[in-house]
């Protein structure tokens, strides 16, 4: 079984490197936009997803 409380503190704390280190490469291109989810939360869903060996969100 996934364990989906890990896998969020493992995306939160890359996200915590990783998302100021591109907002500086976004702000300096005038790109940067507000996020509606935080990048942890989507990136929880995407890993859970393969982890679990589904073809699609449709049938589980």
């Amino acid at each position: 079984m996934i364990n989906l409380t890990n896998t969020f503190y493992d995306a939160d704390d890359f996200c915590n490197v990783f998302i100021p280190r591109r907002d500086i490469r976004l702000i300096i291109n005038n790109e940067i936009k507000k996020d509606e989810f935080r990048t942890s939360e989507i990136m929880t869903v995407i890993i859970s997803f393969y982890q679990s060996h589904q073809r699609d969100f449709k049938h589980s």
